[in-house]
């Protein structure tokens, strides 16, 4: 994507909790920054923006959640990224998390939450689109 793609919407910084959050947008979809840990303190800044996120998304667009940044994800933050999940789902957005850390994957993995959620490795590989789309699209053109 080319910088000039990204708007800014309602960056926040919220560094008295241990948690930073930013939001911009790249061409159609919502894209959420934390940097930070995400505990029981600073569980509200993120319940905030993921609502925020979820508000400003146009489905099919996703809503992509950077937890690159993350050094601590605790049992609260792990129950707002399932609620996030599901109202992603009943809005038909498509959710979709950046992580690459242990401290984001494995809470994720122990949980299994890792088999529920969309887990890229970067922001490239998670604005690109859904898997089976892409088979969707190839058979179309072989057939």
């Amino acid at each position: 994507m080319v910088d000039e793609d990204r708007a800014a919407i309602s960056p926040s910084d919220s560094a008295t909790d241990g948690l930073s959050v930013s939001q911009d947008r790249r061409g159609a979809a919502v894209v959420v920054r934390f940097v930070g840990e995400i505990d029981l303190h600073s569980v509200e800044t993120m319940r905030t923006a993921l609502a925020a996120a979820l508000a400003d998304a146009t489905a099919p667009h996703p809503v992509v959640l950077d937890l690159i940044g993350v050094g601590f994800l605790a049992s609260a933050g792990l129950a707002e990224l399932q609620t996030a999940h599901e109202r992603a789902a009943a809005q038909h957005t498509p959710l979709r998390i950046v992580a690459v850390g242990r401290s984001v994957l494995r809470p994720l993995e122990v949980t299994g939450m890792a088999e529920i959620l969309d887990i890229r490795p970067d922001i490239t590989a998670a604005m690109a689109p859904p898997v089976d789309t892409l088979s969707a699209h190839e058979d179309d053109s072989t057939g």
